[in-house]
Protein backbone atom coordinates (compact mmCIF):
# COMPACT_ATOMS: atom_id res chain seq x y z
CA UNK A 1 0.00 0.00 0.00
CA UNK A 2 0.93 3.43 -0.37
CA UNK A 3 1.44 6.28 2.38
CA UNK A 4 -1.70 7.96 0.72
CA UNK A 5 -3.83 3.96 0.70
CA UNK A 6 -2.61 3.78 4.39
CA UNK A 7 -3.63 7.43 5.16
CA UNK A 8 -7.20 7.05 3.65
CA UNK A 9 -7.98 3.94 5.16
CA UNK A 10 -6.72 5.11 8.51
CA UNK A 11 -8.81 8.08 8.28
CA UNK A 12 -11.92 6.08 7.68
CA UNK A 13 -11.03 4.14 10.94
CA UNK A 14 -10.96 7.85 13.02
CA UNK A 15 -14.42 8.40 11.43
CA UNK A 16 -16.00 4.93 12.32
CA UNK A 17 -14.29 5.28 15.95
CA UNK A 18 -15.78 9.00 16.26
CA UNK A 19 -19.19 8.28 15.29
CA UNK A 20 -19.21 5.61 17.50
CA UNK A 21 -17.60 7.84 20.97
CA UNK A 22 -20.20 10.95 19.75
CA UNK A 23 -23.37 8.28 19.95
CA UNK A 24 -22.31 6.90 22.97
CA UNK A 25 -20.64 10.24 24.83
CA UNK A 26 -17.21 8.82 25.02
CA UNK A 27 -14.57 11.34 25.22
CA UNK A 28 -11.36 11.38 23.32
CA UNK A 29 -8.59 13.82 21.24
CA UNK A 30 -6.47 13.62 18.54
CA UNK A 31 -2.70 12.92 19.96
CA UNK A 32 0.91 13.30 19.15
CA UNK A 33 2.07 13.44 15.18
CA UNK A 34 -1.73 13.59 14.47
CA UNK A 35 -2.55 16.00 16.82
CA UNK A 36 -0.02 18.12 15.13
CA UNK A 37 -1.17 17.42 11.59
CA UNK A 38 -4.80 18.98 12.82
CA UNK A 39 -3.10 21.84 14.36
CA UNK A 40 0.03 22.58 11.92
CA UNK A 41 -1.75 20.90 8.60
CA UNK A 42 -5.33 20.60 9.06
CA UNK A 43 -4.82 16.61 8.24
CA UNK A 44 -1.89 14.43 8.35
CA UNK A 45 1.64 15.65 8.54
CA UNK A 46 2.52 14.76 5.20
CA UNK A 47 4.82 11.72 5.61
CA UNK A 48 3.14 10.37 8.49
CA UNK A 49 1.55 6.78 8.23
CA UNK A 50 -0.66 6.08 11.63
CA UNK A 51 -3.34 8.45 13.41
CA UNK A 52 -3.46 7.92 17.23
CA UNK A 53 -5.65 9.36 20.08
CA UNK A 54 -6.04 9.08 23.62
CA UNK A 55 -8.80 8.87 26.34
CA UNK A 56 -9.03 9.32 29.66
CA UNK A 57 -8.95 5.87 31.64
CA UNK A 58 -12.46 5.93 32.16
CA UNK A 59 -13.82 6.82 29.00
CA UNK A 60 -11.02 4.24 27.31
CA UNK A 61 -12.33 1.59 30.00
CA UNK A 62 -15.79 2.14 27.87
CA UNK A 63 -14.57 2.73 25.08
CA UNK A 64 -13.15 -1.12 24.91
CA UNK A 65 -16.13 -2.72 26.25
CA UNK A 66 -18.50 -1.42 24.29
CA UNK A 67 -17.17 -0.59 20.70
CA UNK A 68 -18.41 -2.36 18.25
CA UNK A 69 -18.47 -2.17 14.41
CA UNK A 70 -19.19 -3.37 11.19
CA UNK A 71 -16.32 -2.74 9.47
CA UNK A 72 -13.42 -2.45 11.58
CA UNK A 73 -12.19 -4.95 15.06
CA UNK A 74 -10.91 -4.11 18.01
CA UNK A 75 -7.94 -4.94 19.48
CA UNK A 76 -6.65 -5.23 23.39
CA UNK A 77 -5.50 -6.98 26.41
CA UNK A 78 -8.30 -8.80 28.42
CA UNK A 79 -6.80 -9.70 31.72
CA UNK A 80 -9.25 -12.47 32.26
CA UNK A 81 -9.28 -13.78 28.57
CA UNK A 82 -5.92 -15.15 26.63
CA UNK A 83 -6.52 -12.89 23.77
CA UNK A 84 -3.24 -13.07 22.50
CA UNK A 85 -2.66 -9.49 21.93
CA UNK A 86 0.27 -8.29 24.05
CA UNK A 87 -0.34 -4.70 24.06
CA UNK A 88 -1.07 -2.25 26.86
CA UNK A 89 -3.98 0.06 24.98
CA UNK A 90 -5.89 -0.41 21.90
CA UNK A 91 -5.95 -1.16 18.48
CA UNK A 92 -8.77 -0.61 16.09
CA UNK A 93 -7.97 -2.26 12.92
CA UNK A 94 -9.15 -2.79 8.94
CA UNK A 95 -8.97 -6.63 9.00
CA UNK A 96 -11.03 -6.93 5.67
CA UNK A 97 -9.54 -5.29 3.08
CA UNK A 98 -5.96 -4.73 4.68
CA UNK A 99 -2.86 -6.72 6.15
CA UNK A 100 0.23 -6.34 8.04
CA UNK A 101 2.09 -9.99 8.26
CA UNK A 102 4.02 -11.21 11.29
CA UNK A 103 3.36 -9.05 13.69
CA UNK A 104 4.65 -9.44 16.55
CA UNK A 105 1.80 -7.97 19.00
CA UNK A 106 -1.05 -10.54 17.96
CA UNK A 107 -1.42 -13.45 15.74
CA UNK A 108 -4.62 -12.56 14.83
CA UNK A 109 -4.96 -11.24 11.07
CA UNK A 110 -4.84 -7.56 10.84
CA UNK A 111 -4.41 -4.68 8.73
CA UNK A 112 -4.35 -0.85 9.18
CA UNK A 113 -5.20 0.17 12.08
CA UNK A 114 -4.85 3.56 14.79
CA UNK A 115 -4.13 3.61 18.28
CA UNK A 116 -6.28 4.15 21.19
CA UNK A 117 -3.99 4.97 24.67
CA UNK A 118 -5.84 5.31 27.70
CA UNK A 119 -4.42 8.41 30.15
CA UNK A 120 -4.27 7.52 33.73
CA UNK A 121 -3.15 9.02 36.91
CA UNK A 122 0.28 9.95 38.46
CA UNK A 123 1.88 11.67 41.07
CA UNK A 124 1.02 15.41 41.79
CA UNK A 125 4.59 15.90 42.37
CA UNK A 126 6.96 15.88 39.25
CA UNK A 127 9.72 13.97 40.52
CA UNK A 128 7.36 11.73 42.58
CA UNK A 129 6.06 11.35 38.83
CA UNK A 130 9.62 10.63 37.80
CA UNK A 131 10.26 7.82 40.07
CA UNK A 132 7.15 6.25 39.20
CA UNK A 133 7.95 6.53 35.38
CA UNK A 134 11.80 4.94 36.33
CA UNK A 135 9.33 2.04 37.85
CA UNK A 136 6.95 1.35 34.62
CA UNK A 137 10.20 1.32 32.73
CA UNK A 138 12.08 -1.36 34.59
CA UNK A 139 8.58 -3.46 34.82
CA UNK A 140 8.10 -2.60 30.90
CA UNK A 141 11.50 -4.11 29.91
CA UNK A 142 11.18 -7.94 31.11
CA UNK A 143 7.19 -7.44 29.68
CA UNK A 144 8.98 -7.06 25.84
CA UNK A 145 11.18 -9.31 26.19
CA UNK A 146 8.56 -11.86 26.45
CA UNK A 147 6.58 -10.56 23.79
CA UNK A 148 5.71 -13.50 21.59
CA UNK A 149 6.74 -12.72 18.00
CA UNK A 150 3.69 -14.69 16.35
CA UNK A 151 5.39 -15.60 13.08
CA UNK A 152 5.07 -19.19 10.65
CA UNK A 153 7.94 -21.42 11.22
CA UNK A 154 7.98 -24.19 8.38
CA UNK A 155 9.99 -27.82 9.96
CA UNK A 156 11.39 -30.37 8.20
CA UNK A 157 12.08 -33.79 8.60
CA UNK A 158 15.44 -34.52 10.33
CA UNK A 159 16.80 -32.50 13.14
CA UNK A 160 14.02 -29.95 12.77
CA UNK A 161 11.20 -32.20 13.28
CA UNK A 162 12.63 -33.63 16.16
CA UNK A 163 12.86 -30.66 18.29
CA UNK A 164 9.14 -29.51 17.04
CA UNK A 165 7.47 -30.29 20.14
CA UNK A 166 9.93 -28.98 22.64
CA UNK A 167 10.02 -25.70 21.01
CA UNK A 168 6.42 -25.52 20.71
CA UNK A 169 6.43 -25.93 24.94
CA UNK A 170 8.78 -23.07 24.70
CA UNK A 171 6.35 -20.69 22.66
CA UNK A 172 3.62 -21.14 24.71
CA UNK A 173 5.04 -20.69 28.26
CA UNK A 174 6.83 -17.28 26.82
CA UNK A 175 3.24 -17.02 25.27
CA UNK A 176 1.48 -16.95 28.78
CA UNK A 177 4.29 -15.44 30.76
CA UNK A 178 3.83 -12.47 28.46
CA UNK A 179 0.34 -12.19 28.99
CA UNK A 180 1.05 -12.05 32.97
CA UNK A 181 3.32 -9.55 32.63
CA UNK A 182 1.07 -7.52 30.46
CA UNK A 183 -1.83 -8.22 32.73
CA UNK A 184 0.33 -7.09 35.83
CA UNK A 185 1.40 -3.99 33.86
CA UNK A 186 -1.77 -2.59 33.01
CA UNK A 187 -3.15 -3.24 36.93
CA UNK A 188 -0.28 -1.07 37.62
CA UNK A 189 -0.56 2.11 35.02
CA UNK A 190 -4.27 2.05 35.79
CA UNK A 191 -4.12 1.61 39.60
CA UNK A 192 -3.74 5.86 40.47
CA UNK A 193 -6.78 7.87 40.62
CA UNK A 194 -6.13 10.47 38.65
CA UNK A 195 -9.14 12.61 40.07
CA UNK A 196 -7.32 12.46 43.48
CA UNK A 197 -3.81 13.84 42.21
CA UNK A 198 -5.12 15.91 39.35
CA UNK A 199 -2.18 14.87 36.87
CA UNK A 200 -2.41 12.34 34.36
CA UNK A 201 -0.02 10.52 31.51
CA UNK A 202 0.10 7.99 28.65
CA UNK A 203 1.79 5.23 30.62
CA UNK A 204 0.94 2.40 27.88
CA UNK A 205 3.74 2.97 25.60
CA UNK A 206 6.86 4.64 26.97
CA UNK A 207 9.06 6.25 24.62
CA UNK A 208 8.48 9.92 25.01
CA UNK A 209 10.52 9.62 28.63
CA UNK A 210 8.56 11.18 31.49
CA UNK A 211 7.77 14.26 30.18
CA UNK A 212 3.85 14.00 30.00
CA UNK A 213 3.35 15.38 33.36
CA UNK A 214 -0.79 16.54 32.06
CA UNK A 215 -3.02 18.51 34.59
CA UNK A 216 -7.14 17.29 34.55
CA UNK A 217 -7.68 20.88 33.23
CA UNK A 218 -5.99 20.38 30.02
CA UNK A 219 -8.57 17.22 29.33
CA UNK A 220 -11.14 18.66 31.28
CA UNK A 221 -12.98 19.73 27.91
CA UNK A 222 -12.53 19.38 23.92
CA UNK A 223 -13.23 21.04 20.55
CA UNK A 224 -13.67 20.22 17.09
CA UNK A 225 -10.31 20.78 14.93
CA UNK A 226 -10.29 20.12 11.22
CA UNK A 227 -8.27 17.06 10.10
CA UNK A 228 -8.10 16.77 6.66
CA UNK A 229 -12.21 16.39 5.12
CA UNK A 230 -13.73 16.25 8.97
CA UNK A 231 -13.55 17.40 12.24
CA UNK A 232 -12.01 15.44 14.93
CA UNK A 233 -12.23 16.41 18.48
CA UNK A 234 -9.20 18.02 20.36
CA UNK A 235 -8.06 18.11 23.99
CA UNK A 236 -8.00 21.86 25.73
CA UNK A 237 -4.61 22.13 26.75
CA UNK A 238 -3.38 20.72 23.39
CA UNK A 239 -0.46 23.20 23.05
CA UNK A 240 0.35 22.65 26.50
CA UNK A 241 0.74 18.97 26.18
CA UNK A 242 2.74 18.89 22.10
CA UNK A 243 4.93 21.26 23.62
CA UNK A 244 5.98 18.90 26.74
CA UNK A 245 6.64 16.38 24.06
CA UNK A 246 7.99 18.12 20.88
CA UNK A 247 9.22 21.71 22.40
CA UNK A 248 8.30 23.83 19.44
CA UNK A 249 5.94 21.45 17.31
CA UNK A 250 4.73 24.23 15.00
CA UNK A 251 8.60 24.22 13.47
CA UNK A 252 9.40 21.96 10.58
CA UNK A 253 11.88 19.00 11.36
CA UNK A 254 14.50 18.89 8.77
CA UNK A 255 13.88 16.94 5.52
CA UNK A 256 16.13 14.19 6.61
CA UNK A 257 13.66 13.61 9.47
CA UNK A 258 10.75 13.85 7.67
CA UNK A 259 10.11 9.74 7.83
CA UNK A 260 7.24 8.20 9.82
CA UNK A 261 7.86 7.03 13.13
CA UNK A 262 6.88 3.22 11.95
CA UNK A 263 8.44 3.59 8.71
CA UNK A 264 9.49 -0.16 8.69
CA UNK A 265 5.70 -1.38 9.05
CA UNK A 266 4.41 -2.77 5.80
CA UNK A 267 1.02 -2.96 4.62
CA UNK A 268 -0.72 -4.59 1.88
CA UNK A 269 -4.18 -5.21 0.04
CA UNK A 270 -5.77 -8.60 0.67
Amino acid sequence: MTLEEIQSVSLDILKDVHAFCVKNNIHYSLAYGTLIGAIRHQGFIPWDNDIDIVMPRSEYEKFIHSYESDKYRLFFHQKDKNTDCLIAYARVCDSKKTISPNQCWTKQSCGVWIDVFPLDGVPENYLEFQDYYRKLCSMHRPESRFRLRYVSIRYKEGFMHKIKLPFRKLLLANKRKGHEFESEYIREISSVDANATGYCSQLAVLDNGPVEHIPLEDISSFELRRFEDADFYVMKGCDHVLRMVYGDYMKMPSEENRIPNDSYLKFYWR
